[in-house]
């Protein structure tokens, strides 16, 4: 009877002792899912806001893309001027790349360059294609005489209307090579228009060449020289 009695207690300790244990544990395991639901939440909230965002930055993409479109249709179509022709209008603004020259020969080249740019060709000036004495002691190129070589040429900039117009043509340009490889006497040949004729001039004056020579000697002689805006 004492035996059982004892069963009967310690039965009931161990039972308490689980109990107060269990509780224990769910009071904590409580505290932590509380825990993670606060996280959770705070995650939720700012997964919204980020997807906010970013449906706000699309939106103003959009917009953006759309007044482009606008723009485009409402600009003006340049109309073509001396021969030239404008090229069609894009969305996108051409590049502007450094001319490609030539080298000297008798009927003068035009050269073409990538996007916005320039390029020039030249040939012999006014005067007998045999070669010769001018008159003025300036030489003609042939016979005898070779022809000047560009040495340095600094890129012809497009006039701002001609840009805003998307114009394109060739300005033929008349000069004297002296004997020290200077141009001198620029005017413009054949015009087009639209500033580029100026901005020809300011370039050929700034180019230097390696002089013509007669015998080995330098000569000044009369040269033409082609400056080319194209678009591409």
């Amino acid at each position: 009877m004492a035996l059982a009695s004892f069963l009967i207690l310690a039965s009931l300790a161990w039972s308490y002792d689980y109990i107060r244990r269990s509780n224990a544990y769910l009071s904590v395991s409580e505290k932590k899912l509380s825990h993670v639901e606060v996280q959770s939440q705070e995650n939720h909230e700012t997964t919204s806001n980020l997807a906010h965002e970013v449906k706000q930055l699309q939106e103003a993409q959009q917009e953006a893309r759309d007044s482009i479109i606008r723009l485009d249709r409402v600009l003006p179509s340049p109309k073509p001027r001396d021969g030239a022709q404008p090229h069609p209008s894009t969305d996108q603004t051409p590049a502007i790349t450094p001319p490609v020259v030539t080298p000297p020969v008798v009927t003068p080249p035009v050269v073409s360059s990538k996007g916005i740019g320039s390029g020039t060709g030249i040939g012999p000036g006014n005067g007998s294609d045999s070669g010769g004495d001018a008159g003025d002691g300036v030489k003609q190129i042939g016979g005898g005489i070779k022809g000047p070589v560009i040495i340095y040429e600094p890129e012809p900039e497009f006039s701002p209307e001609a840009t805003a117009a998307k114009f394109m043509g060739v300005v033929s340009v008349s000069l004297i090579v002296d004997k020290d490889g200077k141009p001198q006497n620029v005017h413009v040949k054949h015009g087009v228009g639209m500033g580029l004729d100026q901005k020809a001039v300011e370039a050929v004056n700034k180019y230097r060449f390696r002089p013509a020579t007669e015998n080995g000697k330098p000569v000044a002689v009369y040269l033409n020289i082609e400056v080319n805006f194209e678009i591409f």
